[in-house]
């Protein structure tokens, strides 16, 4: 090693220590200019563009490590994360799956079991074998002291006491089938506990009705937290972030209720016993499925996801294909649900629908690089780059503009949209899905099939596509999305899908249900 190179090391090591990503990036390529980079350091030029968001180029950085120590633990994880990012979900499941067997770190097991349910090669069974072990896991970790909590109430209490634990309270957009039922439920029969798991720095939540006692949790360790729980005597507890949370799924090993409950944010299994019943609806779950539950699954019969929109959003648009006599698909879905299966259903489309285009918008896609890898897989399935265009990150409300600029939403599968789909509705543009093989392939079923735009959800992936096809190229065709457009906000609020107060009837019978069986033992 000569001096230069020897000068521009102690550099990078420096740049490194003090977090300095870019400085550290440039040291990293003038090694590579040089000559004389190792595998190491194109992991550290990996791992920092993973950190950059800047996925694509990791991809190959973290690739050509491997090729010369293929045992580098952490380029092998920092690509998982990569390919998932991107939405090659199986190449990263495959990724995840070797280092969980391999090493002993619930990391790599945490990141397997929090993703599958979106792989297109995962099944209802691998989901659950998965986060089952997971779950064994997380229980050896949390080692549980704390008794389970009785199953008796103090005689002077009269009404449920209900906690609901949540990492998510601060985002009104995020939470609108939430906060109908925090604000409208029964308070002559219900004590709301609201634990909020997000960081101490976050907005209160000013949409959420007063009525409620608020504790934050977030700075607190999952035992901690149990013991919050368990001192305000709550007996059903509601989780709402599930595995977008998994850290915290080891507050529920410690049993602080004595009925436990997913909903919202959970599509499937969790794979933890300690959870006993999991909320759903009729349109995404099947009886057959149950034996594919560690919970048992309590089927709404009005979407589980029926939804108020009270944060701001702009008025309907007019529909492109009117306006500019050209047809346009959309999705503003996040990256990672745009799977190689998705890519292959809309360059099928576009292939068939030959004037029409595709408009694409997430955070994953603010990179130059990222959007050439997408554009590379459309242009691999034959379709012409010049027809994909990509709109700039925006806040809330601008983002929601951009369905100004969309005739027609195309779902993800097998992880479908949720709070796209509601979105994309409310700004008057249906959203064309298909009834998949998972919950996760059918929360824009449960939401379209409790509104007047059921048969934008046909059976199967070719009734979609071909659907999609004669909406971009038959006229008719055309004018009904005008006309549904135009309508959308009314319809919408006549639907089931946004009759909130039926909802939360059909949420208390079901949580009074449990509070009976509770009292009865």
């Amino acid at each position: 090693m000569n001096r230069a190179e020897s000068e521009l090391r102690r550099k990078v090591r420096k740049h490194q220590r003090s977090g300095e990503i870019l400085p550290t990036l440039r040291g990293v390529d003038q090694l590579i200019e040089m000559g004389v980079a190792t595998s190491r350091d194109w992991r550290t030029m990996g791992v920092g563009l993973c950190k950059l968001g800047e996925f694509a180029q990791s991809i190959g950085a973290l690739e050509h490590c491997l090729r010369e120590t293929p045992d580098d633990v952490e380029a092998r994880y920092e690509l998982a994360r990569a390919w998932y990012k991107l939405g090659d979900v199986d190449a990263s499941i495959a990724v995840y799956e070797s280092l969980a067997k391999e090493f002993n770190n619930p990391n790599f097991l945490m990141g397997y079991a929090t993703i599958l349910p979106g792989a297109p090669s995962a099944t209802n069974l691998r989901v659950r074998n998965v986060r089952q072990k997971y779950a064994e896991v997380v229980r050896q970790n949390e080692r549980v002291t704390l008794p389970k909590p009785s199953n008796r109430r103090p005689n002077n209490r009269h009404r449920l006491r209900i906690g609901y634990l949540s990492a998510h309270l601060h985002h009104p957009n995020y939470m609108k089938p939430v906060w109908p039922l925090l604000n409208q439920h029964d308070r002559e029969r219900f004590e709301v506990y609201l634990f909020d798991d997000s960081d101490v720095s976050s907005p209160d939540w000013h949409w959420l009705d007063t009525r409620a006692e608020k504790r934050r949790v977030g700075a607190l360790s999952n035992a901690q937290v149990a013991e919050q729980i368990r001192s305000a005597e709550i007996d059903i507890l509601i989780d709402l972030s599930a595995f977008s949370e998994p850290k915290r799924l080891g507050v529920f090993v410690h049993r602080p209720a004595p009925i436990q409950v997913a909903w919202f944010n959970s599509f499937a299994t969790s794979g933890f016993e300690e959870f006993d019943y999991l909320i759903g609806d009729r349109f995404v779950f099947r009886k057959a499925e149950q034996k594919f539950y560690t919970e048992t699954v309590i089927p709404l019969s009005t979407s589980y996801l029926t939804f108020h929109v009270a944060h701001d959003a702009p008025p309907v648009g007019e529909s492109p294909c009117r306006r500019d006599r050209s047809f346009t698909f959309g999705c503003l879905a996040t990256q990672y649900k745009i799977t190689p299966m998705v890519f292959d259903a809309w360059s099928q489309i576009l292939e068939a629908a030959s004037s029409a285009t595709l408009v694409l918008a997430n955070r994953e896609l603010e990179s130059k690089c990222n959007q050439q890898y997408v554009l590379d897989q459309f242009t691999r399935r034959r379709v012409d780059a010049r027809r994909i265009r990509f709109l700039p990150p925006a806040k809330h409300l601008d983002f929601l503009k951009y369905y100004d600029q969309i005739d027609l939403t195309l779902d993800t599968f097998p992880y479908n949209g949720g709070t796209t789909t509601m979105e994309s509705l409310w700004q008057g543009v249906p959203v064309l899905s298909f009834n998949g093989d998972r919950w996760a392939s059918r929360t824009s079923r449960s939401i379209l099939h409790s509104t007047h735009l059921s048969k934008f959800c046909p059976e199967s992936r070719d009734a979609m596509i071909q659907m999609a096809i004669e909406y971009a190229t038959i006229e008719p065709k055309q004018a009904e999305l005008t006309s549904i457009r135009s309508e959308m906000r009314d319809q919408l609020l006549r639907s089931n899908a946004c009759d909130t107060r039926r909802f939360v009837q059909e949420m208390e019978k079901a949580l009074c249900r449990l509070g009976l069986g509770l009292l009865r033992e």
